[in-house]
């Protein structure tokens, strides 16, 4: 490849998922697609001096870029500008407290600061099993009614807003749906938007949603926990909101989901991020088996699938790789095959896997195989369709 056009590629590609990069890694991408062209002392040159590149500190080892630093610096600059400047988003009103709900005193806390908050963004931190959802099921109506305005709910993943429709959160989309539809956008105007599982939003992401709700008079919610979840691409964002005092989350840290007290115990050291007692717990309890031997562990993996599969319980076999996934898979259908619980007859069925390709990388031709499969999801630049799948017959040398 180019040198010029090598470098280009090395920058979109190393910051479409991370905000900072280490000179060494993209000296050696650098001479990866620059291979026969570049040097080791021009790739070395180019990470430690490109005008491309940022350091957060003279003597850093690592680089970001200046497109990295201002979204940052202006998503934070929107957040802190829009601290105390509203009406409290309960009007001063008085909220009444539904007993059937069961709201315990973290959780009522956490309505009342979203009702009394007169900040751009507010948020609510709760580690997994805190019951955010309950929590946010009574918020929205509590809004609702002394707000008079409507709360539309929107989640990082389509998946994400299947869980919120079942639970009742019938006005959601995603994230990128709202990006991208301008009617929605109208819809939103003045209304009070709440992001579920924000930890997902990239700074990208999160650049765009401040900006949208400080330019159209809307109100934001966020939900979730830094712990629990970071984006895909670049930028952890709420963290980054949190560290810097941008804004001050309502914590929930009682869990619910784990009814046997030890395993509640267990979960809550780990969402602590304390890992090894967290681990000991779930040990000392016995919800954890170590089985040494290969042949052992798989007939013990395929009892238990067994067990509650007859039990009508829903199981999921969890692997480090996909050929462990693979060779376990194929144990499993033998003993369901000698069980009698599926047929002997089997068809082979075709099916894509994600390459996980940066934009960058999808734009360099040496990652595409002959045989490999490009599907569209949304239209594109000569013609292509969402849902079409074309075949790569080949590649140029160019």
């Amino acid at each position: 490849m180019d040198p010029a056009l090598a470098k280009a590629l090395v920058v979109t590609h190393f910051f479409e998922r991370s905000s900072i990069a280490r000179e060494l890694h993209a000296a050696g991408m650098l001479l990866r697609r620059g291979i026969g062209r570049v040097s080791v002392d021009q790739a070395k040159v180019f990470a430690a001096s490109d005008p491309r590149f940022v350091r957060p500190q003279p003597a850093a080892r690592v680089v970001t870029t200046r497109q990295v630093l201002h979204e940052e610096s202006e998503m934070l600059e929107i957040v802190e500008a829009g601290r105390g400047k509203y009406e409290e988003i309960g009007r001063g009103g008085s909220w009444k407290r539904e007993l059937p709900i069961g709201l315990n005193e973290e959780q009522a806390a956490a309505v009342e600061h979203v009702l009394r908050s007169r900040d751009l963004v507010i948020e609510v931190r709760g580690v997994a099993g805190s019951g955010k959802t309950t929590l946010f099921q009574e918020v929205v109506r509590a809004v609702v009614d002394l707000s008079g305005k409507d709360i539309l709910v929107f989640a990082p993943s389509s998946s994400a807003v299947e869980v919120l429709k079942k639970e009742g959160f019938k006005a959601s989309e995603t994230i990128q749906g709202l990006m991208r539809n301008e009617c929605l956008q109208d819809i939103a105007k003045g209304k009070v938007l709440l992001v579920d599982e924000a930890g997902f939003l990239s700074a990208k992401q999160m650049r765009w949603i401040v900006q949208f709700a400080n330019n159209k008079g809307c109100r934001l919610i966020l939900s979730g926990d830094t712990r629990q979840h970071h984006s895909v691409e670049r930028g952890d964002s709420v963290r980054v909101l949190e560290n810097l005092g941008a804004v001050k989350p309502a914590l929930l840290t009682k869990i619910f989901r784990q009814k046997v007290a030890v395993l509640r115990e267990a979960i809550g050291e780990l969402a602590k991020g304390r890992t090894l007692e967290g681990f000991d717990k779930l040990d000392q309890y016995g919800a954890i088996i170590e089985i040494e031997h290969p042949a052992t562990r798989m007939e013990a993996i395929c009892r238990k699938y067994i067990e509650a599969t007859k039990n009508k319980k829903s199981s999921m076999i969890v692997a480090p790789t996909h050929g462990e996934c693979r060779q376990i898979a194929t144990s499993v259908r033998q003993v369901l095959k000698a069980e009698g619980v599926i047929g002997a007859c089997e068809q082979t069925v075709t099916r894509l896997e994600r390459l996980n390709l940066t934009a960058a990388q999808r734009q360099d031709a040496v990652n595409y195989e002959s045989g490999s499969v490009i599907e569209f999801h949304q239209r594109a630049a000569g013609g292509f369709k969402s849902g079409e799948q074309w075949r790569v017959v080949g590649r140029s040398s160019a």
